[in-house]
């Protein structure tokens, strides 16, 4: 809210655990859930930037932090949120504490896809404002 009230912008939604979280069917027809830690809405004059919230404090593996991010890619596959959010899926923020995990994270993106590494963005406190308001990882 503080980085919004310099720009023509405004927290719209601020959604925590477990409001934020997603249920979608797998591929063999079970429910699976995506557990953000956060969905945020940020409002312009004419659009709004949406966002899935990751709060990375280190705790998680590499392994773990890598699921994430295949769990993502598959609900996005799914086009379920596409449908509630006007056609766009939500960017995917990941919030980290040090440059390490930063550098982690982006070294773990450079296994997906190319066309998937749109959905993420990566940066650390500091950043968090800058990418939830649409900025560029």
């Amino acid at each position: 809210m503080e980085a919004t009230r310099r720009l023509d912008r405004e927290l719209a939604l601020w959604q925590g655990e477990p409001d934020c979280w997603r249920h979608y069917p797998g591929p063999y027809g079970e429910q699976v859930r995506l557990k953000p830690d956060a969905f945020v809405i940020v409002s312009g004059l004419d659009y709004e930037d949406m966002a899935f919230v990751e709060f990375d404090t280190g705790s998680q593996s590499r392994t773990v932090m890598r699921g994430k991010l295949d769990a993502y890619r598959r609900y996005a596959a799914t086009g379920q949120e596409q449908g509630v959010q006007d056609g766009v899926f939500p960017l995917v923020v990941f919030v980290t504490t040090t440059p390490e995990r930063q550098a982690m994270l982006l070294d773990l993106l450079t296994y997906l896809p190319t066309e998937d590494w749109r959905l993420f963005a990566v940066g650390q406190l500091a950043d968090a404002a800058r990418l939830l308001m649409g900025g560029a990882s």
